[in-house]
C-alpha cells in the first residue's frame, strides 16, 4: 500500500521516548526522503524548523546550496539589472569566454 503524500516542510514533535536528553524532533521530507533532527528544547526545534522551512520556501528543494553559494548567487542577481542581462545570458556568455562547452541541461 503506498504511503500517503506528505508535506515537504518540517514539523515539530515531542518524543514519547526521549533520545537521551533530546526530547524534541523535527521531521520533514523536503526531497522525498525523510529527514529527522533532534533537539533538547522545544524552542531550538521550532527555530530549526522555521529556518529549514524558510530555506525551502526561498530556494526550493531541487538544489542544495552552501551558505557561501547562496551569498554569491544573491550578489550575482543584484548585478543583473546593471548589466541589463538575464541569468541565462550571463551564464552562456561566461561559458563562451572560458572556452568550455556548455553542459547539457
Amino acid at each position: 500500500m503506498p504511503r500517503p503524500p506528505s508535506s515537504k516542510s518540517f514539523r515539530v514533535f515531542k518524543l514519547s521516548s526521549p533520545n537521551g536528553k533530546r526530547e524534541w524532533k523535527i521531521e520533514g521530507r523536503p526531497t522525498g526522503k525523510r529527514e529527522r533532527y533532534y533537539f533538547v528544547t522545544e524552542k531550538e526545534a521550532k527555530n530549526a524548523a522555521r529556518n529549514l522551512n524558510d530555506q525551502i520556501a526561498a530556494f526550493g528543494t531541487k538544489t542544495s546550496l552552501t551558505d557561501s553559494q547562496r551569498v554569491m548567487a544573491a550578489e550575482c542577481l543584484e548585478m543583473l539589472p546593471m548589466l541589463k542581462a538575464s541569468t541565462r545570458r550571463c551564464t552562456s556568455t561566461g561559458i563562451i569566454w572560458t572556452g568550455k562547452p556548455a553542459p547539457s541541461l
